[in-house]
């Protein structure tokens, strides 16, 4: 992912870049926010087996057309069809809209619940294999007493 970034008003839309240090209520997004939101989206959709037409007809003022130019990064989803859309794809809307770059952890739970006994081993072998986080408290181990 590009890490180049521009600052975007955020009190208009992401067209509206401005390079001025003085401005206020400033939010800073990737160049590709729109690719990466519309990756998301779509992503977030077919996990849950959605069609863009099911999905549009769940959230007023959007249409397939539409929810596709969002999925392609053609477009950016205003704030009220990015909330509509992470209730229905139950994802942070945050995360859709490429603002975070972690899941939530509930959408991780609710993968795991869907994986198959494999999936879950190998997911448990990888957790298992890796240095604990920096400053995290070390597992304490009951004696097999």
């Amino acid at each position: 992912m590009n890490n180049t970034y521009r600052v975007v008003k955020a009190t208009t839309s992401p067209q509206n870049v401005s390079t001025s240090p003085h401005d206020t209520c400033l939010k800073f997004r990737p160049m590709d926010y729109k690719k990466l939101a519309g990756k998301r989206i779509k992503a977030a959709r077919e996990a849950i087996g959605l069609t863009q037409v099911a999905v549009a007809g769940h959230v007023p003022g959007l249409t397939p057309s539409r929810l596709g130019n969002f999925e392609q990064g053609t477009r950016y989803p205003p704030p009220d069809i990015l909330v509509a859309l992470s209730k229905i794809l139950k994802e942070p809307a945050s995360y859709l809209g490429g603002l975070d770059d972690d899941p939530s952890l509930e959408a991780l739970a609710r993968k795991y619940v869907r994986m198959d006994s494999r999936g879950k081993d190998t997911l448990h072998r990888v957790a298992e294999s890796q240095p604990p986080a920096y400053g995290a408290q070390p597992e304490i181990k009951k004696d097999a007493s």
